[in-house]
């Protein structure tokens, strides 16, 4: 059935597959706060105090969303993207660097990643994006870890696997669902030959500017203005080998050592509206 969203258990089991499904072309955010009512993450009552803040400023000119680097950019927070996984060779950890701002109408994000071998094959969308070189972004709409966040995963050849994460969904099970297709706006640079291994490539840009729209309907949990705060985390994937199977990663903010869970809102960090 056109525009039906299918939401099933990442970990599979003898318990009957969730079904939730809708009748409208694109799923918006208001269709979504029945689904907020699952709960909010146990945590302790000092969990954002312990967490790192990004601060992202207010644009103040348009932003062209092409790939490239504007002076507009220039006046918000530049942060690496600098805590590394399943690192296995030197050459693995490259440099990357995050920066976002926002206005009353859009979030806008800006990754800058330096590369060596440029790497992304997957079409489909809702496809394993995360496989190839790719930027990542991970929202909740509210300054808390709640069981429930908004995932956008691009590669460079500007196709998104989309999603809304439900953490704790059945016990300690995480669900997903895979039919999102949120409408928003990406600009892509390459700076090397895509796919091409036999030479040595320098580096990537990647703009996303995504609509206030989409998150209509959750304005009371943390309306976007100054000094309001949501929970997220960002992070680039990295391809460095021609086929696709082995991939790095890198975060914004720290995982706990030891930990590989990405998708954990515990594991989150702050954003804050700034000025």
């Amino acid at each position: 059935m056109a525009g039906c969203i299918t939401c099933c258990f990442v970990e599979h089991s003898a318990t009957p597959i969730m079904l939730i499904s809708f009748f409208s072309k694109r799923l918006s955010i208001p269709v979504l706060g029945m689904i907020f009512a699952i709960g909010v993450v146990a945590q302790p009552e000092d969990w954002a105090n312990k967490n790192e803040v990004y601060r992202a400023a207010k644009a103040t000119n348009l932003i062209v969303i092409d790939g490239k680097r504007e002076e507009a950019w220039d006046r918000t927070e530049a942060r690496a993207i600098g805590h590394f996984a399943l690192v296995k060779k030197p050459s693995d950890r490259q440099a990357s660097v995050f920066r976002m701002l926002w206005d009353e109408d859009t979030l806008y994000f800006l990754f800058e990643c330096e590369d060596r071998f440029l790497n992304s094959d997957i079409t489909e969308r809702n496809g394993q994006t995360y496989m190839d070189d790719c930027a990542e972004i991970f929202l909740i709409p509210a300054a808390a870890p709640l069981d429930l966040h908004l995932g956008l995963e691009v590669n460079l050849l500007k196709v998104s696997n989309d999603f809304i994460f439900l953490t704790n969904l059945h016990g300690t099970k995480s669900g997903v669902v895979k039919s999102y297709d949120p409408d928003f706006e990406v600009g892509v640079v390459l700076n090397g030959t895509l796919n091409d291994n036999s030479d040595v490539d320098r580096c990537w840009t990647m703009e996303i500017a995504i609509p206030l729209a989409l998150f209509e309907g959750l304005h009371r949990f943390s309306p976007v203005k100054p000094g309001n705060r949501w929970a997220f985390q960002a992070l680039r994937q990295e391809r460095n080998d021609p086929e696709i199977g082995r991939r790095v990663w890198s975060t914004v903010f720290p995982l706990p050592e030891g930990s590989t869970q990405v998708h954990d809102p515990l594991n989150f960090g702050l954003l804050e509206f700034g000025e």
